[in-house]
């Protein structure tokens, strides 16, 4: 079970974020994050494997970034410390970072998809005669 201080943090951030952008908006700028960082989180160990740090270091850099947008530290240090690690000439601890990013952000996944559906279920129309 993931502690809850990333998961108060994006509470928050979704509250501030309904209130500026409202529910739509939210709920596409998070399914692009959760959509784009599955997406790189499964990238992670083939450039690993395949040896290509510059393109890991962009690719936790990316994490980085929407995790910092919703608030999600934990993930951010671990990104930041992949993205640090992968431009080092050595690295023998690399492996390991991957593998915490990569736990990082399957303890948050199941809630932030979680949130989406709730998001999305506020604005949708219950009776399909109203769509």
């Amino acid at each position: 079970m993931k502690p809850p201080g990333d998961l108060m943090r994006f509470g928050q951030v979704v509250e501030t974020l309904t209130q500026d952008i409202g529910p739509e908006g939210l709920s596409e700028i998070l399914g692009t994050f959760l959509v784009d960082t599955r997406t790189r989180v499964d990238a992670l160990l083939p450039l690993l494997d395949g040896r290509d740090s510059r393109a890991l270091a962009r690719c936790a850099h990316a994490i980085r970034g929407g995790a910092a947008i919703f608030g999600l530290q934990d993930l951010e240090r671990a990104a930041q410390a992949v993205e640090v690690a992968a431009g080092l000439p050595e690295s023998p601890g690399l492996p390991l970072l991957v593998d915490t990013l990569r736990a990082e952000y399957s303890a948050v996944e199941p809630s932030l998809q979680a949130k989406r559906g709730e998001i999305l279920a506020d604005f949708r129309p219950s009776d399909p005669s109203e769509a």
